[in-house]
């Protein structure tokens, strides 16, 4: 009985929908992640999870616990590398100007901006962290969303690091950014590649094996593929959009303390990245399969594209 029971439960899950928060099409289940549920639109690909917190709950939780949980992976200076290699992407657009980076943590990429000559402001809603990054760039650095920016202030670039699929309500947010940037300016993203880990999400749980995976998926507030992610900033207006594979936290061949451990999952990590690499440019672009992607997007028109 408690078999049948558990079967017809599986399988209300499996047949609940939900209205996609961004276009509003109506969203299948896609899967469970821990104690939340996810949905999958199929109109415009976004994966998106059932909202029980509002955004005040959820601000809250970023400015006083976030610091406290999730904080060692900046200040242990595994992405110094992926910080340089943004700032290298960047270089191929736009000379040293004024830089926004938003959900800056303790400052860390702000940093490296600025010793290659960026002007650089940074926010976050984490208390503890803003007192990091003033510690480490000065006042730099504004507790707070970008809600809290004035409207005449204006940025050559404006970069979200490991942000967006954070928030509540990343399309506004997102003509936030495109309000905030000067003429031709561009929008950096990073974030998990939605695609990738929905599909290994998926992959174990047929070979009941979800539990050896679920340490290396990571599921937030939306899992944004490249073609949900291109079909946002495309409706906002936003030009010559390019998504890509992102390199890994630390996937560069540098080791950062000098170990043999550190030094073979460095070229571990340089490996995964480079095979997906070579699937992305054997596909000229088609095929975007990395863990993690890097979106790079001019500003255009603005607003919402009839």
């Amino acid at each position: 009985m408690n078999t049948l029971r558990n079967n017809a439960t599986l399988t209300d899950i499996a047949e609940e929908k939900n209205n996609c928060l961004y276009c509003q099409s109506v969203g299948n289940f896609c899967f469970s992640f821990y104690h939340r549920t996810y949905y999958h639109c199929p109109s415009c690909d976004l994966i998106f999870a059932s909202r029980e917190e509002d955004a005040k709950t959820v601000i809250a939780y970023y400015r006083d616990l976030y610091f406290d949980n999730e904080a060692e992976d900046q200040t242990s200076g595994q992405r110094t590398n992926l910080y340089r290699h943004i700032l290298d992407v960047l270089d191929d657009y736009k000379k040293p100007g004024s830089l926004l980076d938003v959900g800056c943590g303790c400052g860390y990429f702000l940093k490296e901006a600025r010793e290659r000559g960026w002007q650089v402001l940074g926010v976050d809603p984490s208390r503890k962290s803003i007192e990091c990054a003033k510690l480490l760039i000065g006042d730099n650095v504004i507790c707070g969303t970008l809600d809290d920016f004035p409207a005449d202030r204006r940025f050559d670039v404006i970069t979200l690091i490991n942000v967006l699929d954070h928030t509540v309500d990343a399309c506004r947010q997102l003509q936030k950014v495109q309000e905030l940037l000067t003429p031709d300016g561009i929008v950096y993203l990073r974030f998990p590649n939605g695609s990738f880990h929905s599909f290994m999400m998926r992959l174990f749980t047929i070979l009941s094996a979800r539990q050896f995976i679920y340490s290396f998926l990571i599921f937030h507030e939306y899992a944004l593929t490249p073609k949900a992610i291109k079909r946002c900033l495309g409706d906002m207006g936003y030009a010559d959009i390019r998504v890509l594979n992102s390199h890994l936290t630390g996937g560069n061949f540098y080791p950062s303390d000098g170990t043999f451990a550190t030094l073979v999952r460095n070229i571990l990590r340089s490996l995964i990245w480079g095979f997906f690499k070579f699937l992305e440019k054997l596909s000229r672009g088609r095929w975007v399969w990395g863990p993690s992607l890097q979106v790079i997007a001019r500003k255009g028109s603005g607003g919402f594209r009839a």
